[in-house]
């Protein structure tokens, strides 16, 4: 958002602080560049967007000096009490030809659009106002964003909002728009005429989406050709290693058998000792060798928790209540890496016994929950615990990390949320469209 220039994109948004999340970027990135900025609020008032910029960093000065200013959407969009196109059009040039006028790099602008939904006069004609924003660049270097507040527009204006725009900024995220129509094409098609650029368009897309296929389905076969010789050559490897492993753990029984009293003994058992966390570490490897290198898969949680329950017998796996049905895409090995993360909660020894396990909604995803009440991990430990090689309690310094791995494969991330002294609690956040409920 910051770095963009001389472009026309919308801002679709759910609430105020995702709204926030691009238009404050946006406004900065054009302050940093050392354009002249244009706030016209609608909804919000001059204040709650400054208090939303100073969050992030002081503008007094850029205020005092005008480099950022405030407009309504009544001095503006609905100056007179109607909506007009052209005029609207003359205004945004005029801003900025009196930016570069006045010795700025360029022009920043950016309105809130729910003045729409005020139904004055003129407000139908958006869409071809929209259109016609685009028939200005690449002549014009000013960047404007149109923020859209998706519960106060229908799906039909929404749609057709992201198809004027070349850039959008959903959820968050600025994406390229593939879906983007020129004004000419858009504007015919919206008038009953379906000019001959858009079958040539659609065409070319056609032709272009079946190479890409094909080029597709030749790098995942390779892929997946290459991913079956390195599972040969790392399960040799492992199988030679832990050969190895088992003739030192062997000679070292023999050793500790002979020394009985021994002043050396000491040493011995601690070898044996380390001989058995590498046996350990080497089943964890043996399992996550394929991770990432199968296709994900939906994966009921319901029926993973109730096998994983089942093999860790006394360190049962509690189900909430209201867990419901939840299943998740998730990448082959998910059983094995939840099942690490219970095996590997670092204070299951102390306090109650067994895991609770909830699901629960959020703005961005689904929190899987795993919270056993203990004696928590101290803040120091929060941040550590799933480094490679970090143990603590029961976490031996292998499985957290390679269970995160597992997650992380199919866009999942991992935390550790409990409260010192109370509870361990690791949450698994899957991201939309990644899960389903019933």
């Amino acid at each position: 958002m910051r770095a963009l220039a001389g472009v026309h994109l919308a801002s679709v948004f759910r609430g105020e602080a995702d709204q926030f999340g691009s238009a404050v970027p946006f406004i900065l990135g054009g302050l940093d560049r050392g354009e002249k900025c244009v706030y016209i609020a609608d909804r919000h008032t001059r204040d709650d967007i400054v208090e939303a910029l100073m969050r992030v960093r002081d503008v007094q000065g850029d205020l005092d000096a005008h480099r950022l200013t405030f407009l309504s959407s009544d001095k503006t969009y609905l100056k007179d009490g109607r909506f007009d196109i052209g005029r609207m059009m003359a205004l945004w040039a005029s801003f900025e030809r009196d930016a570069l006028n006045e010795g700025y790099s360029g022009f920043r602008g950016t309105g809130e659009m729910t003045w729409y939904t005020t139904g004055k006069p003129g407000v139908e004609n958006i869409r071809e106002y929209e259109a016609r924003i685009n028939d200005i660049y690449p002549r014009s270097k000013a960047t404007i964003l149109c923020q859209y507040d998706e519960p106060s527009f229908d799906a039909e204006l929404l749609l057709d909002m992201v198809r004027v725009h070349p850039r959008v900024v959903i959820r968050g995220e600025l994406c390229f728009n593939p879906y983007f129509t020129p004004s000419g094409e858009f504007l015919a098609e919206k008038h009953g005429t379906i000019p001959r650029g858009v079958y040539e368009r659609t065409s070319r897309e056609i032709v272009k989406q079946t190479q890409l296929a094909s080029i597709h389905e030749v790098e995942l076969r390779d892929l997946r050709r290459a991913g079956r010789k390195l599972d040969v050559m790392g399960g040799t490897a492992l199988d030679e290693i832990q050969s190895q492993v088992s003739v030192l753990e062997f000679y070292t029984e023999l050793a500790l058998d002979s020394t009985k009293g021994s002043a050396g003994r000491e040493y011995l058992e601690k070898m044996a000792e380390g001989c058995a966390n590498l046996q350990r570490r080497l089943r964890y490897l043996r399992s996550y060798q394929r991770v990432g290198q199968t296709e994900p898969r939906w994966w009921d949680l319901k029926a993973v928790l109730k096998s994983i329950s089942e093999r860790t017998g006394s360190r049962s796996v509690k189900l909430d209540a209201k867990l419901g049905k939840v299943g998740v895409m998730a990448d082959g090995l998910f059983e094995v890496a939840l099942e690490a993360m219970i095996e590997n909660m670092p204070d299951l020894d102390c306090g109650e016994k067994g895991i609770i396990v909830t699901a629960s909604e959020v703005r961005s995803g689904l929190i899987i929950a795993l919270e056993h009440k203990g004696r928590g991990l101290p803040d120091h430990v929060k941040a550590r615990v799933f480094e490679c090689g970090y143990s603590y309690g029961r976490s031996d310094g292998f499985g957290l990390f390679l269970a995160e791995q597992v997650f992380r494969s199919t866009g999942m991330t991992v935390c550790e949320a409990g409260v010192p002294g109370k509870q361990t609690r690791f949450e698994i956040m899957v991201p939309e469209g990644r899960f389903t409920r019933a």
